[in-house]
């Protein structure tokens, strides 16, 4: 379950997102965005290391260089999502 904090953070993002702020080199490490929109966005080299993506729509995102360590994409929409070639995350269809 997501706090209050957590909940602002996650309208903020999906504003910026909307409005096509380039979210590149941001640091999301350690992170809960369990069902954010993030559809299309500029995340090129952004740190989201242990954060939480789960049921997050981020089809179509341009991850290219981030730094994706455990991260969790349990559920997400992926589709035309550009990965980095060395990432270790959780993605499954639960």
């Amino acid at each position: 379950m997501t706090n209050e904090s957590d909940g602002k953070l996650i309208k903020s993002l999906e504003a910026m997102v909307s409005k096509g702020v380039n979210l590149q080199g941001i640091d999301l490490s350690n992170t809960v965005l369990r069902g954010v929109n993030l559809a299309g966005a500029r995340l090129c080299n952004a740190n989201l290391t242990g954060a939480d993506l789960s049921h997050a729509q981020v089809q179509g995102a341009d991850l290219s260089g981030a730094i994706i360590i455990n991260t969790n994409f349990t559920g997400a929409n992926l589709n035309g999502t550009l990965l980095p070639s060395n990432a270790t995350c959780v993605i499954s269809n639960e």
